[in-house]
């Protein structure tokens, strides 16, 4: 437009549409001859596991809640209880040495069970947890 931008974000089957008046978009989409059957439109408050919300000053913010509590009680699931339930500050224990390491390699379904959590913890870097991805990226090695 000549006097704004307006942005239609697309990732597979969503839409994300920043505009003015966005709705004028949302019309445009479902009128002939494009006829797309749109749901959920309205303010934006969950996309691809990330919730958004706005500050008091109107800023529009987003954190990955709700993908975080998911991903935790999928854990808790999945390990039922076998992993050690100590919190730590840091990926290794103080004189840990992982290279020395020769507990045996998992079987198929740990296989399965590792990648789904490094998939899950891969996209919570890309939701903004930034801080954790040289950690996922170590992890990710071991695929």
């Amino acid at each position: 437009m000549n006097d704004h931008y307006e942005y239609i974000a697309v990732y597979m089957d969503d839409l994300t549409i920043a505009s003015r008046n966005p709705q004028a978009i949302i019309d445009i989409l479902q009128a002939k001859p494009n006829n797309l059957k749109l749901k959920g439109t309205g303010e934006l408050n969950f996309l691809l596991g990330c919730d958004y919300f706005r500050e008091d000053d109107g800023t529009l913010m987003m954190v990955p809640k709700r993908y975080v509590v998911k991903m935790v009680e999928t854990y808790e699931e999945t390990i039922r209880g076998e992993a050690e339930t100590d919190i730590y500050r840091s990926p290794l224990e103080q004189n840990d040495h992982p290279e020395l390491d020769k507990t045996d390699l998992l079987d198929a379904e740990g296989i399965r069970i590792y990648q789904s959590l490094i998939r899950s913890a891969q996209w919570i870097v890309q939701l903004g947890r930034f801080d954790i991805s040289v950690h996922v990226m170590t992890l990710s090695s071991f695929r």
